[in-house]
C-alpha cells in the first residue's frame, strides 16, 4: 500500500473554476467500446479495459499549510478532513475528540464538539462528513452514536440508529451523507452459549432516523474461541465492500473482493445499475505475503486468537471509490494504489456519469508513504505530515499559538510534529 486507507464518506466537494473530467465532448464519448447490457430489470455497464480517452496527470496547487508555528490549536491524531462549499476546512481530532475549522486561506476559525457523551459530545470519534445542509456528523463506533451539530458546533441532537434484537446500540462502523439522507454502517452481535451472531448492515437513513432502505445485510455465525482464559470471537466486515456516498443521496459499492463489479443505489436502496470493467487482480509479491504474515502473527499473539488466517495471494481489486460532484466516479484500483508512480498518491480509473470508462487520472502528491497521511477530497488533497506517525504512538500532536507570545510544544513525549497540507487539484 503506498498510502494510508482513508475512507470517503462525503464523497464530492464543489470547488469552482474546476472540472476534472476526462471526456467533456461527444465526439470523445463516442469513442467509447463497451456495452449496455440489461439484466434481471437492472442496467450492467460492461466496460473494456481501454477507456475512451488519453490518460492523464493532474497538477497542484498550495492553497495554505498548517504548521506549529502559525495556529492556535491543539492537534492530536487526524481521523478525518472534510470542507464544505465555502471551502473551509473541517479537521476531526480523535485523540481530542474535537472538530477544528480552518478558513479558505488556512486560518484557524474555531473547534467544535467535544469529549463526553451529551449532545454534541463523543469519545474516539472516526469519522466525520458534512450534510447539504451544512451540518457536522461525527461518527463514535462504540456504542454506536452519530452526534450532529451545526457548522457552530451547536449541538442538533444525536441520530437515533436502528435498535437490533437485543434491545442494544449497534456498532457505528462508519456514515456518510451526499444527499438529503444519511448513509450508516452497522455492526451488531448477539450471543447464545458459544455461538455469536453477527449482522453487518449498510442503510439510508432520514434525518429522524427512520429507514429508508437498504444497501447490503448480511449475518453470519462463528464459534467463541478460548484463548488464554478469555474468549475471543473474529470481526470481519470485509463482506460489506467498499462503498461510498455520492451526490444526490447516491451511494456506490464494490461488494466483491475479486471482481471489478460497482453497483449503484438510490437514496432509498433501489438497485440503479452496475458498472463493470475488465481487469486482472493484482498478485501480490512474495514481500507483500511475508509483511502481512508478520502483521496477522503480531496481531493474534497480542490479542490472542487461533492460528491467523493465510494470505490472499491478491489485492482487493478496488480498494477505493470516490464519487464526484459532477456525477462521475474515481476508482482506486490495486495496480493504482501499489504501483503508481514516485510522488503521486494514486492512479484512478474515471467513469462518466453513465458509467462509462473514460481512462485513468494520476493524483500528484510529494509525501513520505510510512509517517503522512493523505484525504482525497474532491478537488482538494490534504497532506498530513506524520500523520501515521502520530497513530502509531497513539498520541502527539502540536500546540501552536496565534499572536504575540509565540508557542511552545507541550508533549513530554516530543512526537515529531504534525502540520497540514491543502492542495487545489488542476488541470
Amino acid at each position: 500500500m503506498r498510502f494510508a486507507k482513508v475512507p470517503n464518506p462525503l464523497g464530492p466537494i464543489a470547488v469552482s473554476g474546476l472540472v476534472l473530467t476526462l471526456a467533456a465532448a461527444a465526439s470523445v464519448q463516442a469513442n467509447w467500446q463497451g456495452q449496455e447490457v440489461d439484466k434481471d430489470g437492472v442496467t450492467h455497464v460492461m466496460n473494456p479495459a481501454i477507456g475512451m480517452s488519453e490518460d492523464r496527470t493532474l497538477g497542484q496547487k498550495l492553497l495554505w499549510e498548517v504548521t506549529a508555528d502559525e495556529q492556535e490549536v491543539l492537534i492530536g491524531r487526524v481521523a478525518e478532513i472534510v470542507a464544505d462549499d465555502e471551502g473551509n476546512s473541517y479537521v476531526l481530532d480523535n485523540q481530542l475528540s474535537e472538530v477544528h475549522v480552518f478558513s479558505p486561506e488556512g486560518e484557524y476559525i474555531r473547534s467544535i464538539g467535544r469529549e463526553g457523551e451529551g449532545p454534541g459530545e463523543f469519545r474516539m470519534p472516526m469519522n466525520m462528513f458534512l450534510l447539504k445542509d451544512g451540518s457536522v456528523g461525527v461518527v463514535q463506533m462504540s456504542p454506536g452514536k452519530l452526534a450532529m451539530m451545526d457548522k457552530e458546533g451547536t449541538p442538533l441532537g444525536d441520530l437515533e440508529l436502528p435498535v437490533g434484537e437485543g434491545g442494544s446500540p449497534p456498532m457505528l462502523l462508519n456514515a456518510g451523507s451526499g444527499g438529503d439522507n444519511i448513509v450508516v454502517q452497522l455492526t451488531e452481535h448477539g450471543f447464545d452459549g458459544t455461538t455469536v451472531r453477527t449482522k453487518n448492515s449498510l442503510l439510508s437513513l432520514a434525518r429522524d432516523g427512520s429507514v429508508l432502505g437498504a444497501y447490503f445485510t448480511d449475518e453470519t455465525e462463528q464459534k467463541m474461541e478460548s484463548s488464554g482464559g478469555g474468549i475471543s470471537i473474529t470481526m470481519d466486515s470485509s463482506a460489506m465492500g467498499e462503498w461510498s456516498a455520492g451526490p444526490n443521496g447516491t451511494v456506490f459499492r464494490s461488494p466483491h473482493r475479486n471482481q471489478y463489479l460497482i453497483e449503484q443505489f438510490a437514496a432509498d436502496g433501489t438497485l440503479e445499475r452496475i458498472i463493470e470493467r475488465e481487469f486482472e487482480s493484482r498478485k501480490r509479491t512474495e514481500e507483500e505475503l511475508e509483511e502481512i504474515r508478520k502483521q496477522n502473527e503480531s496481531m493474534r499473539e497480542r490479542f490472542g486468537g487461533g492460528p491467523s488466517r493465510p494470505a490472499e495471494t491478491t489485492n482487493r481489486d478496488i480498494a477505493e471509490l470516490h464519487p464526484r460532484a459532477d456525477g462521475s466516479l474515481w476508482v482506486l484500483t490495486s495496480y493504482g494504489d501499489n504501483d503508481n508512480p514516485e510522488n503521486t498518491m494514486g492512479v484512478f480509473d474515471v467513469f462518466d456519469p453513465q458509467g462509462r470508462y473514460e481512462g485513468q487520472v494520476t493524483v500528484p502528491a510529494q509525501y513520505d508513504p510510512d509517517d503522512d497521511r493523505l484525504f482525497l477530497r474532491g478537488n482538494r488533497l490534504y497532506i498530513v505530515r506524520n500523520g501515521l506517525d502520530a497513530m502509531r504512538s497513539g498520541g502527539g500532536g502540536m500546540m501552536i499559538v496565534v499572536g504575540p507570545g509565540g508557542g511552545e510544544e507541550d508533549d513530554d513525549d516530543e512526537p515529531a510534529e504534525l502540520s497540514i497540507e491543502c492542495y487545489e487539484l488542476t488541470n
